[in-house]
């Protein structure tokens, strides 16, 4: 038993592990609610084709909070892949159109070439001709 100081209040030690437990329960509610804001704004990054399929557990415990915990986690992992993925593929693309810009420019330049010595042909034949 344990007197509660000044208060003349006893409390059990049963009663002190409930008092226990339902705190580490609403600690882990204000997680669980944590993580289902942050899900709640990563859904307009995700599309959502209404069609539910089974997953496997994420955690030993199959409890939802910390099964809510990972499925951020790796969902988080996942965007971040994603956007690296394509930031690599418009880098890609942008090396594309620079090697199309430089291809077209050569292609220019050699006409200009073919042009100038089909005029010195023509013209070394006028004059020697």
């Amino acid at each position: 038993m344990t007197a509660m100081a000044g208060s003349g209040v006893i409390l059990t030690s049963d009663l002190d592990r409930a008092i226990a437990e339902r705190g580490q329960i609403w600690a882990a509610y204000d997680e669980a609610s944590g993580h289902g804001a942050a899900l709640a704004q990563l859904e307009s990054q995700i599309k959502f084709d209404g069609v539910v399929t089974a997953l496997a557990a994420l955690t030993p415990g199959h409890v939802a909070p910390d099964e809510l915990a990972v499925a951020l986690q790796q969902l988080q992992t996942e965007l971040s892949r994603i956007a690296r993925a394509e930031a690599d593929i418009q880098a890609t693309q942008q090396e594309i159109q620079k090697i199309k810009n430089q291809r077209t420019g050569m292609m220019i330049l050699l006409g200009v070439i073919v042009v100038l010595i089909v005029v010195f042909v023509l013209y070394s034949q006028l004059q020697g001709g």
